[in-house]
């Protein structure tokens, strides 16, 4: 224990004052703000999913980023693979400028409805990279065509 002469000696010799209660007042409101931070607004954020929609329209502009860049590194074999690929991106640039423009004026269901679409597109680009693509040139034999024409007719 402390002994009372150096208490005495040492100890700071005020009056309760007004200065002093407002110390006190002041440091107690400090406190439960600071509680009111640590619990009071995590717990309403996750509730009204306030950073949800944020969340969800990064994702989606970075999504469609990065299918615009990785449609420019597909390798295409034929011309009809490159219009496919083409035309997949002019499409997508068209996706980039409306969404940029309008993202702040989108909801949460559209900014999903939108990220479903980007999904789709994310899969034809890696079909496109094993080589699969949608449309296919066909060429058409003349001489077998006559073939199948003469025994049909019995020519």
């Amino acid at each position: 224990m402390i002994s009372k002469e150096i208490k005495q000696c040492y100890s700071c010799k005020r009056k309760s004052d007004f200065v002093t209660y407002f110390a006190i007042a002041f440091f107690i409101m400090i406190v439960i703000f600071e509680l009111y931070l640590i619990f009071w607004v995590p717990i309403q954020l996750q509730r009204e999913g306030v950073l949800q929609k944020h969340v969800a329209k990064e994702q989606m502009l970075n999504m469609t980023d990065y299918l615009r860049r990785q449609v420019r590194r597909v390798p295409a074999p034929t011309s009809l693979n490159k219009g496919e690929i083409a035309l997949a991106g002019d499409v997508l640039d068209v996706y980039a400028n409306y969404l940029r423009k309008n993202q702040d004026n989108m909801d949460l269901s559209n900014i999903v409805e939108v990220s479903k679409m980007l999904k789709q597109y994310s899969l034809e680009v890696s079909l496109w990279h094993s080589n699969v693509f949608a449309f296919h040139s066909e060429e058409i034999s003349l001489a077998k065509a006559l073939e199948l024409i003469e025994k049909k007719n019995s020519l």
